[in-house]
């Protein structure tokens, strides 16, 4: 299990879009205003991670400027993943 702390905007969106095998309430340890903070199996932070890269490299040139609350959370969940694993 990885132990993570993310941003709320993009995790909420990746669950509305049921990308979550268990759902976000399972998943969930601790929840603040601006985040949570995540007990995911291997294939949930791989697939987590997997699309949050996809919004953070397509960046708002692919998913519009009206999205751009969105890739920046994406972005933010990147760098948090990326810093849970080392």
């Amino acid at each position: 299990m990885f132990v993570v702390k993310v941003p709320r905007v993009f995790v909420d969106d990746h669950d509305n879009r049921d990308l979550m095998e268990r759902g976000l309430a399972s998943a969930v340890v601790k929840e603040t205003k601006a985040g949570y903070t995540l007990s995911l199996t291997p294939e949930e932070f791989s697939e987590l991670l997997d699309d949050a890269r996809y919004y953070a490299e397509g960046g708002c040139e692919m998913f519009g400027w009206e999205n751009r609350g969105l890739v920046a959370s994406a972005r933010a969940t990147v760098k948090a993943l990326e810093k849970g694993t080392k």
